[in-house]
């Protein structure tokens, strides 16, 4: 194990191993050793619910041969029994949505859920996902929620109740909106811009995308694989990589070879997703030992901004007794937001990541500032924010499920 581990309990250093994906027989045996000392279990069972990726720890400990106490082995059963069913009814339901939105004249492309599944793991039952997330053109959103109106999705809120004037500032400072199947339950979320970051704006003109067989002849559509590598990098980035599985995703996706894991970092410059793809490189090799040439890690290694991302995203993994949720951290979610500042580099990337923060689309939305002093908002999502943190000990008022 690198040196960095030392600071992990013994649970933390066996879910590092058992999420390097493909498993090779040296990644096996190490995973055997380390599943034979003696462990406190109920801890990693508790951290495979934090970072949500029991699916993948049971087919790693089950071809390790590692055997658990039988309470925790019928716990991770359950566990990754869940993920697996959850798994095969999205893809059900993403199937159904690309007809239905196909059906009404509207592109959209799967940016995680099965179709990541299938391309990271080659198995749609071991990664799991809670909702959908798609991606349609700017020009299509109107489209697009109608098509789920009629397929018997609820958006979370309705928009026309929003003034019309607030309108175009709701959807400049949004990049997505949550809905909710009245029936089933299903949550997707509908993105018209993936990141808060200038990334891959024009993904559908410049034909940055592909499909991936799930079952049979089914195929859902996709990002290419530059794309979707910058987009996951930017997603984990964004998040203050709080969940091992985005880092176990991008790993997956990555090639193992140091000369040909440096040309994909030297391409996803070009997509803009520098620093979250130098990020997430030293984090890859960081926690999985992911090869890199020695000359790229020193590069990388040189931007005092990376390694101060680099530091808090470690520091994340290990705080709260490694299983709190950030939102239950004293200001947990305050240092995150405060590295996508450092993220695209340059004052329109700072400029933008302040006017989305002041102007929260939830907010917005909940605001009754009348329209001649609607300018004072950001002052009073300041005050606001301020006064929420202070009433919660510095915590997030709302924790995210």
């Amino acid at each position: 194990m690198r040196a960095e581990h030392g600071r992990f309990t013994p649970e933390l250093r066996l879910l590092l191993l058992c999420l390097r994906w493909p498993l090779l027989l040296p990644d096996l045996d190490e995973i055997a050793a380390a599943g034979s000392l003696s462990l406190d279990w109920p801890h990693f069972l508790a951290l495979l619910r934090r970072h949500r990726v029991a699916g993948l720890a049971a087919r790693a400990l089950r071809r390790a041969g590692v055997e658990l106490p039988p309470r925790a082995a019928a716990t991770l059963r359950g566990l990754a029994s869940a993920i697996a069913m959850q798994a095969m009814a999205l893809s059900v339901e993403s199937l159904r949505l690309q007809r239905l939105l196909a059906g009404s004249g509207v592109d959209a492309l799967f940016l995680k859920g099965p179709s990541l599944a299938v391309l990271a793991y080659g198995d749609l039952a071991v990664r799991h996902s809670k909702d959908m997330d798609l991606l349609v053109p700017r020009a299509a959103v109107a489209q697009a929620f109608q098509a789920l109106r009629q397929g018997g999705y609820q958006a979370a809120f309705n928009l026309e109740e929003l003034p019309r004037e607030r309108q175009p500032l709701w959807f400049r400072n949004s990049k997505a909106m949550d809905w909710t199947h009245a029936e089933t339950g299903a949550q997707l979320e509908l993105h018209w811009r993936m990141t808060d970051l200038p990334l891959l704006d024009d993904v559908f003109t410049t034909g940055q995308h592909r499909t991936v067989a799930l079952t049979g002849n089914q195929e859902l559509r996709t990002l290419a694989p530059d794309a979707l590598l910058a987009y996951l990098c930017v997603h984990g980035a964004m998040h203050g990589w709080m969940r091992l599985k985005w880092l176990a995703d991008v790993y997956a996706l990555l090639p193992h070879e140091p000369a040909a894991c440096e040309a994909v970092y030297r391409r996803l410059l070009q997509l803009h997703a520098g620093r979250a793809a130098g990020l997430a490189l030293l984090l890859c090799h960081d926690l999985f030992s992911l090869p890199l040439p020695p000359a790229l890690r020193r590069e990388l290694l040189r931007s005092p901004v990376l390694r101060l991302l680099r530091r808090s995203a470690l520091r994340l993994l290990q705080r709260g007794g490694e299983t709190a949720e950030m939102e239950e951290l004293p200001f947990g979610t305050t240092s995150v937001y405060l590295s996508r500042l450092l993220l695209g580099g340059g004052a329109r990337h700072l400029l933008r990541e302040l006017q989305t923060w002041s102007y929260r689309p939830e907010e917005v939305l909940r605001s009754r500032l009348p329209r001649p002093l609607f300018f004072l908002f950001p002052l009073v999502r300041l005050g606001g924010w301020l006064r929420e943190r202070l009433q919660h000990g510095g915590r997030s008022p709302q924790p995210r499920t």
